[in-house]
């Protein structure tokens, strides 16, 4: 039931920033969904990740100060979680909608 929770609300903050800019840019729906679907999913693994460079620049500089030693740096990883799939899944099937809407013009 979480898993289901969480999916609702990140397609909803998909659609919803989706929604948004192509208000404000006042273009269509499907023309930035694909972007906003790759930019969610990219937000979701950075704040997801551990042992990125984000944290890894901290720990140093932290430990440099405090012990004069420089710290072994540990490894990066993530693990796939219920909102990165589904912006993947958003993402590909936006993608899949804009090159059918726009196969025209390719």
């Amino acid at each position: 039931m979480r898993k289901i929770v969480i999916a609702v609300l990140t397609l909803a903050a998909l659609l919803g920033t989706n929604y948004t800019v192509s208000y404000v840019f006042k273009v269509g729906f499907i023309d930035y969904s694909t972007i906003v679907g790759f930019l969610g999913a990219g937000l979701i693994w950075f704040f997801t990740s551990s042992g990125g460079y984000t944290s890894k620049h901290t720990d140093v500089l932290i430990q440099t100060q405090t012990t004069n030693f420089k710290m072994k740096e540990e490894k990066h990883s993530f693990s796939l979680n219920t909102a990165f799939v589904t912006a993947i899944i958003y993402a590909t099937i936006s993608l899949l909608i804009t090159i059918y809407t726009y196969k025209e013009y390719f």
